[in-house]
């Protein structure tokens, strides 16, 4: 627990020293590792003070432990340095995610911070992404496509009139789409458009319908089927609306908060992309992917080197049993 205590004490701690004498006073010094009372004071206020309570009873003892502990922890590090921990590879790669949070950290705090987004900012970015936040009333359609009007008067006729359609609605609509309709794209999962908007946008952006479906689907109920067919580009359509959502309407006010985060967040990649372009100019020398084409990855996962065409494999398996009979002559059949 006393490591954890460290650990968050000196997370984010900058290197300022107060320049009063009584803060520049040694407190621990272990090796080339000093701390100042202004270093103690600065770690242990970034402690929560029911955690620090669990040092001591009194202001002294808790204060006494904490140097204590911070001297045991130094100490260790310095062990660590001399065993040439420091030098393993799984050590360096845990130093390096140290420091790349420790960056990231930096960014954040010098991007702007959510409180410092002005109203102008969010109201462009809300203007601006409107349909995140108002869309209109959405008709989930079903369509059967003809060749002719005639056709789809013949398919409304078998649906007004078939008891087989009376019986099992769905059923019947999924056959009928499956052996009537002339849109491949759809017919074999019921004519499915999905949800539809007034002006004939989709779910995917890139499906859009003729509008003339909506409008058709807006005039009847939910579950009901358009008495007559609607005219589309390519033919015409029987219609079934299937279901519906209301608009929906989320004012700025609304969503102030979450835009504010957002373009805080925005702003923290765009630091990053920035720093990142500068340090690769400065630092990557050598690059080649093209290398790692070389690694296999096998069903299962793990990674092997590739080989020729052609090439065995080596297994890992005990020697292979001698060729010849071993043993006394007698003993042999």
């Amino acid at each position: 627990m006393v490591a954890g205590l460290l650990l968050l004490s000196a997370s984010g701690i900058s290197g300022a020293v107060s320049s009063t004498p009584q803060d520049s006073r040694v407190v621990v010094k272990v090796g080339d590792s000093t701390f100042t009372v202004a270093d103690m004071r600065r770690r242990m206020a970034r402690i929560p003070s029911f955690q620090l309570r669990s040092m001591g009873t009194t202001p002294n003892d808790i204060k006494r432990s904490f140097a204590e502990a911070l001297a045991t922890s130094e100490l260790l590090v310095k062990g660590a340095q001399a065993a040439g921990l420091d030098k393993r590879s799984d050590v360096r790669d845990r130093i390096r995610a140290v420091l790349r949070a420790a960056l990231l950290s930096d960014l954040r705090e010098q991007a702007a911070t959510p409180q410092e987004i002005s109203d102008d900012e969010v109201r462009r970015y809300y203007q601006a992404n409107i349909t995140r936040y108002q869309s209109p009333k959405r008709i989930r359609i079903w369509q059967i496509l003809l060749a002719s009007q005639q056709d789809a008067e013949a398919v409304l006729a078998t649906i007004a009139n078939d008891e087989a359609y009376q019986k099992d609605p769905m059923g019947v609509w999924e056959k009928l789409a499956r052996e009537k309709s002339i849109d491949k794209s759809t017919s074999m999962r019921r004519g499915n458009l999905g949800f539809v908007e007034p002006d004939g946008a989709t779910a995917h952006r890139a499906v859009r319908v003729d509008p003339a479906l909506y409008q058709a689907a807006l005039a009847v109920a939910d579950g009901q089927v358009v008495p007559t067919p609607v005219k589309v580009k390519g033919g015409y359509a029987v219609v079934q609306r299937r279901g519906s959502h209301g608009p929906i309407q989320r004012p700025l006010a609304m969503e102030a908060t979450t835009i504010r985060n957002t373009l805080a967040k925005e702003r923290v990649r765009a630091k990053a992309h920035q720093l990142l372009a500068r340090l690769r100019t400065q630092y990557v020398r050598d690059f080649h992917p093209e290398h790692i084409d070389k690694i296999e990855m096998t069903p299962r996962g793990p990674l092997t080197t590739k080989v020729r065409p052609g090439t065995l494999r080596r297994r890992s398996h005990p020697a292979a049993a001698p060729g010849r009979p071993q043993g006394h002559p007698g003993h042999l059949r």
